[in-house]
């Protein structure tokens, strides 16, 4: 059985998100982080997280898992099977899909104490992508000021 702890990290309320998965397998672990976009909230992100770690989880062929999140509206989404917000509808239904195909797949609340390595990844994988679209911008912004001259 596997141990996966996810987390996502969101600059402002809803802008730049970064997200991460831990899998601990066998004795092997696996650590993925990607930036996701400009447009989520952090429960956005965390539901992204969860969809990308089983969709992961699955590529390398484990049928069982235990999730854990830092966050209670996945962690209670998943385990009541409702939402308490629609706008998390398709996400929740995503993951849905996904964790059907595991022989078990739990998911689980954790404490943010508990999550540090998710939650480290996810802060440095968002701090690089901001720290490289600023400078996208910058350059940007300096090509268009010498298109002027």
């Amino acid at each position: 059985m596997a141990i996966i702890y996810i987390d996502a990290a969101t600059h402002n309320q809803k802008g730049p998100t970064a997200i991460s998965y831990v899998i601990n397998n066998d004795n092997q672990k696996y650590i993925q982080s990607k930036y996701v976009g400009d447009q989520f909230d952090n429960h956005e992100g965390e539901w992204l997280a969860l969809i990308n770690a089983l969709e992961y989880a699955e590529l390398l062929s484990i049928e069982s898992v235990i999730v854990y999140t830092d966050s209670k509206v996945v962690a209670d989404s998943m385990e009541k099977d409702q939402l308490k917000h629609s706008k998390y509808e398709g996400f929740h239904l995503k993951a849905k899909l996904i964790a059907h195909r595991f022989e078990l797949c739990l998911v689980n609340w954790s404490a943010r104490k508990k999550n540090k390595e998710a939650d480290l990844h996810a802060k440095q994988c968002l701090y690089e992508a901001m720290h490289s679209l600023s400078e996208r911008n910058q350059n940007s912004s300096s090509s268009q000021d010498k298109l002027k001259d």
